[in-house]
Parts: C-alpha cells; sequence; structure tokens
C-alpha cells in the first residue's frame, strides 16, 4: 500500500510476514505496550494506532497536531475536528492489518458494545531463524547456534508438535516463564552432523537435531534461552502462536471437532492429550518409533479422514 501525505509517498507492508525484523519489533512493541492507567480502554486502541502511524509514516507529534490546526483554521474549530478526525481514522486503517478482532460470546455481550481489538496472530514467517551465543574459551571464540524450524512449522514432526502444543498450552494455563523458556529450547536446536549422507538428503527437510528421545537435552539449552532480551522471546512466542493458530485452522476436524453428531462423554477430537494422539496414530506404545518423526501433516490428514468419517457414520 502506497501512503501519500502532502508530497511524500510511504510504501507500507499490509501483512505481518512483510514487516522487517526491526518494524516487527517496534510494532509489537507499541501494542503490547502496558500503558497502566494512563488511558481507559476505548482509549486504547486509537493510541495504538497512532503511534504505529507516526512510526511507520515517519510523522512526529508536531506534524500531527499542525493538521490539526490546520484543519479548524479552514473549517471552524468544530467542524475542523470533525474533519481531522475522519482524516486521522482513514489513516489509521492503513495499519488495521496488525489487528484482528476478539471473540465475544455469552449474555453479557452487548448489542452496539464497541469492537474489542487484539494483536492479529498472523505472524507465520520465522523472524529469528538461528540464535546464536558467542563466547571466548581459551583465547579463542566459540559460537554456539541453535536453528528454529522453518515458516509456518512446516517441517515439524509429529512428535514435535505434540510436544510443543502441550507446552504453548500449560503456558498460557499457568503463564510459567520456564515453560516459555522450555518451549523455545525446544524449537531451537543444534545442527544434525554434516555428514555426507545428511548433506545429500539436504538434511531431511530439517537442518535440526531431532527432538524425540534427546528431550533431556532441552534443558542444557533453556539456559541460552534464558539470557535471550525479553522481546526477543516475546516475539518467538508471537510467531509459534501464530503457526499453532494456523495449524488448528487447517485442520478444524482434528483441532475443533464438536459438532450436531457429537455424543455427550465421547473421546473425539483433541479431547484426547496430544500424547494419545500419537498413541492412536501408532497403533500402541510399541510402534510409536514409526509415527512420531513423520511429517505432522501426516498424521493430522488422517486423524481429519478418520473424523470425517465418523461423522458421515452418524448421519
Amino acid at each position: 500500500m502506497i501512503v501519500q501525505i502532502n508530497k511524500k509517498k510511504t510504501r507500507l507492508p499490509q501483512s505481518w510476514n512483510e514487516l522487517p525484523l526491526e518494524d516487527l519489533l517496534h510494532a509489537y512493541a507499541i501494542i503490547m505496550h502496558d500503558t497502566g492507567t494512563a488511558l481507559q480502554p476505548e482509549e486504547l486502541l486509537p493510541w495504538q494506532k497512532l503511534q504505529l502511524v507516526k512510526y511507520f509514516l515517519k510523522l512526529t507529534d508536531g506534524f500531527v497536531e499542525k493538521w490539526e490546526r490546520d484543519r479548524c483554521n479552514e473549517y471552524g474549530e468544530h467542524d475542523g475536528q470533525i474533519v481531522f478526525l475522519a482524516e486521522l481514522q482513514e489513516l489509521f486503517s492503513t495499519v488495521d492489518f496488525l489487528f484482528e478482532s476478539v471473540e465475544h460470546s455469552g449474555l453479557a455481550e452487548l448489542e452496539g458494545a464497541p469492537k474489542q481489538m487484539s494483536i492479529a496472530l498472523t505472524l507465520t514467517k520465522c523472524p529469528y531463524p538461528y540464535l546464536e551465543e558467542r563466547r571466548r574459551r581459551s583465547g579463542r571464540a566459540h559460537r554456539k547456534r541453535l536453528y528454529a524450524p522453518k515458516d509456518g512449522l512446516s517441517n515439524i514432526s509429529l512428535y514435535e508438535l505434540a510436544f510443543t502444543f502441550h507446552l504453548f498450552e500449560q503456558f498460557l494455563e499457568t503463564q510459567n516463564e520456564a515453560l516459555a523458556e522450555k518451549l523455545i529450547a525446544a524449537l531451537y536446536r543444534p545442527q544434525k552432523p554434516m555428514t555426507r549422507e545428511n548433506k545429500r538428503v539436504e538434511y531431511y527437510g530439517d537442518i535440526r537435531m531431532p527432538i524425540y528421545r534427546l528431550e533431556h537435552l532441552i534443558d542444557k539449552r533453556v539456559k541460552m534461552v534464558q539470557g535471550l532480551p525479553v522481546i526477543v522471546k516475546q516475539i518467538i512466542l508471537f510467531w509459534f502462536a501464530s503457526c499453532r493458530r494456523a495449524i488448528i485452522q487447517a485442520y478444524p476436524r482434528v483441532f475443533q471437532p464438536q459438532d450436531e453428531y457429537a455424543i455427550a462423554g465421547e473421546m473425539v477430537g483433541n479431547d484426547y492429550s496430544y500424547g494419545g494422539m500419537l498413541l492412536a496414530l501408532a497403533g500402541g506404545i510399541h510402534h510409536l518409533d514409526q509415527v512420531s518423526e513423520r511429517p505432522y501433516e501426516d498424521g493430522l490428514v488422517y486423524l481429519s479422514y478418520l473424523e470425517d468419517s465418523r461423522r458421515k457414520s452418524k448421519k
């Protein structure tokens, strides 16, 4: 999108994935900034959007104040305020892609109440393809690098999906930062050995060491994660939350199975744990090795097929 103010034209991105890392960090910090009691709830969203357009369009407070004065001089105090706010609202629409409406349910929701907005969980492009730690040992520089999954978590295994989704949901429930750090340490892992075979097959689509049967190594990486800036950890969690939701939305039969054909108390869809999902796909714990490292899509496609079959049988 091209925005022109006076003679200056500025190109604005229209998705979280298009933002350069520096802009992504600024936008996230503005939206998540704790204003305390300085603003009323209804004032928060306009304040956020004003700060965002000022950042993206490089507008100063003086420019905005002069803009308002010019409209009041041109149209009179009352009408000038209306014109200024209308133009400002139009400018606010250029950053709407950063927000999404919050779903409400229940009888407490009043008709005509202002729509609640929150940060849009649409960042599926990995903001940090790797994390790096540099230390000096015996007078020599030592570099340790941990690699992330691909964009959209597209190359994670079925076991990794179950493991990380479970950790994330525990974090949401408890808000225990240690769980968030363990999740990041589970996602970011060292590179597989640079053998001729691994290079030939391009590391089987994932440069990272596997997580299955190596869970005990996660705690060793947590210390490195703990040293990351808070904003970096927050952005990684924001990215993971966005990818997780995209996967859930892509497989509604698996993650949102309740419908008119469901029987009360019946164990269907995501009523069972992720561990149960793996065992169901494996046909028992003795066969877990055979499915754990399969691409997650294989298992979710199969579970979707089973759920479709179940629904058809209820008709």
